[in-house]
């Protein structure tokens, strides 16, 4: 369980609080009456930025405020810089789960870009270690969301990462079977 506190340090803050602002932007989320899962959610930035629409949850007990995020009820899950620590199979399962929780729900997600000049923004703010427990590089990451989201926006901070809007895609989570009922494809 890798600690992100320090992301809010330093010159580091102003790319990390720059990055929820626009991930509120894209989502229209404090305009909007929603309920909010922030998946991943650090020091809980984004719930002190929009209060009690927001569930925390994280893998860090200390921060997060459900133990199980598949038992909250939400419209929009925001999942920031997350999923690089997944394997294939593991965003896949919690893509398909995502699915059977909320088919409708709005995602939005942050990736790293992992550059050059990230590298050179993590040296500048003494992080050795940033990626290095990454499993999946920002294009594995998008070409699994693709597989099963549509992108409605995207957005950039800076040259550092993208931000997207996403919702499932009806034509590949849904087909008919041949006695006309609905069923998941996998």
């Amino acid at each position: 369980k890798k600690d992100f506190s320090d992301d809010y340090r330093g010159l580091r803050s102003i790319y990390c609080i720059r990055n929820i602002k626009k991930i509120i932007e894209m989502g229209n989320l404090k305009k909007r009456n929603i309920r909010i899962l922030d998946f991943g959610c650090g020091d809980g930035k984004l719930k002190q930025m929009l209060g009690n629409k927001v569930t925390n949850y994280d893998i860090r007990d200390n921060v997060s405020e459900i133990q199980d995020w598949k038992e909250a009820k939400f419209d929009t899950i925001v999942i920031h810089q997350v999923f690089y620590l997944f394997e294939e199979k593991q965003l896949r399962v919690f893509l398909e789960e995502l699915y059977k929780i909320n088919p409708n729900v709005e995602v939005i997600v942050g990736i790293s870009r992992q550059s050059f000049l990230n590298k050179i923004l993590n040296i500048i703010n003494f992080v050795w270690d940033a990626y290095v427990d990454g499993k999946l590089k920002p294009k594995e990451e998008l070409s699994i969301l693709k597989e099963r989201l549509t992108i409605i926006k995207k957005t950039s901070n800076l040259c550092f990462n993208d931000i997207y809007l996403m919702k499932f895609r009806k034509d590949i989570n849904q087909r008919k079977n041949s006695l006309g009922f609905s069923i998941l494809k996998h």
